[in-house]
C-alpha cells in the first residue's frame, strides 16, 4: 500500500461528496435533497418508491445520460483509491456488513432489470434502518450516503453506474476493516 498525503486524499473525498451531492438531486425524485440527506432510509423508501413506479424507461435513460460526467469522476476517484490501496470511507463497524458487502458484490454484475432480486435491497435497507436508529455517526457519512443511493439509481435499472459505486463501496468497506 503507497503513502498518500492527506491533501490528496481530502481532495478524493471532497470529489466523492461533490458527486454524491449531484447524483442524490438526479435518482432522489420526489424528495427534496436536503430532506433526503436527513431522512431515515425507510421514510426515503415510501416517498421515492411510488414515483419510481410511474415513471417511463425514457426517464431513467436520461438519468443515466445526465450522470455520465460525474460518474465519470466516481470512477477515475475510485480508480486513484483502489491503485493506492487508499481509505478514504469509513465502514468500520457498521452493522451488517458482511451482507451488505455479498448484495454489493451481486450488483457489481447486474445486467437486467429482470435479473434483480428484492432481497439484494432488503439487506441494504436493513443496514440502513439500523444506522439510522442506533449508529447515527454513519449516518453523515458519505459511505452511508453512498449505500442509500445504491438503492435507488438500481431501481432506475442504471446498472453500469451502480456497478461503478458497488465496486468502490466494496473496496472501501474491505480497507476500512482491514487497516
Amino acid at each position: 500500500m503507497a503513502i498518500v498525503r492527506s491533501d490528496i486524499l481530502q481532495s478524493y473525498l471532497d470529489s466523492l461528496d461533490q458527486c454524491l451531492s449531484t447524483l442524490e438531486v438526479l435518482y432522489c425524485t420526489g424528495m427534496d435533497p436536503t430532506e433526503y440527506k436527513n431522512s431515515p432510509i425507510t421514510v426515503c423508501v415510501d416517498r421515492i418508491m411510488p414515483v419510481l413506479k410511474g415513471t417511463s424507461p425514457n426517464v431513467f435513460r436520461s438519468l443515466a445520460v445526465r450522470s455520465e460526467s460525474t460518474m465519470a469522476i466516481v470512477s477515475y476517484v475510485y480508480q486513484r483509491l483502489n491503485y493506492h490501496g487508499a481509505c478514504v470511507l469509513s465502514f468500520a463497524k457498521m452493522p451488517y456488513l458482511d451482507n451488505v458487502a455479498g448484495a454489493l458484490f451481486i450488483l457489481t454484475e447486474q445486467r437486467f432489470k429482470s435479473e434483480l432480486n428484492d432481497g439484494i435491497f432488503e439487506i441494504i435497507v436493513k443496514c440502513l434502518s439500523e444506522v439510522d436508529q442506533e449508529q447515527t455517526r454513519f449516518k453523515v457519512g458519505t459511505g452511508y450516503r453512498y449505500l442509500k443511493l445504491v438503492v435507488f439509481m438500481s431501481k432506475h435499472s442504471n446498472f453500469i453506474d451502480v456497478s461503478i459505486i458497488s465496486r468502490l463501496l466494496l473496496h472501501q468497506i474491505y480497507l476500512s476493516n482491514t487497516l
